[in-house]
């Protein structure tokens, strides 16, 4: 993993966007706010969606914030998974390494399941793989 390349890119992309971009975050933080919190990992999501779209050259508007909201269920689900697992495992001492793999491991799942629409557990296991097979500690330390 290259990651000046990875912070030169998105650089680039927030300094020829960034009335897009800071609008699109707004957008997150207001609509967070006003829900409490609920609608918050959709939002955060289309965001992401948004800046990807923005990166692949695909044409976007500020309504991409909003693209994930049927896929709300689906992210509060993976939040849940991943927050219950850590927790269970990090009441002992032996839980403490899993609970530093596993969020490593899923760092990708939910931009898995609002790019590619793909299911928790599928999304999951793609996110795992590309962890372990490009650099895991590189992505630990990004983490």
């Amino acid at each position: 993993m290259d990651l000046e390349k990875c912070f030169n890119d998105g650089l680039k992309i927030y300094t020829q966007n960034f009335a897009r971009a800071v609008l699109g975050y707004l957008l997150v933080l207001v609509g967070s706010c006003v829900t409490l919190g609920i609608l918050f990992p959709a939002l955060f999501y289309g965001y992401h969606l948004m800046l990807l779209q923005i990166k692949r050259g695909k044409k976007t508007t500020l309504n991409a914030v909003f693209s994930t909201l049927d896929k709300w269920a689906a992210l509060w689900g993976l939040a849940f998974i991943v927050c219950f697992l850590m927790g269970l495992m990090a009441i002992t001492i032996i839980g403490i390494i899993p609970a530093i793999l596993i969020p490593t491991w899923w760092m990708y799942a939910a931009l898995f399941i609002v790019d590619r629409k793909l299911s928790i557990s599928k999304a999951m296991a793609a996110s795992k793989k590309i962890v372990r097979a490009k650099n895991f500690w590189m992505h630990f330390i990004f983490l």
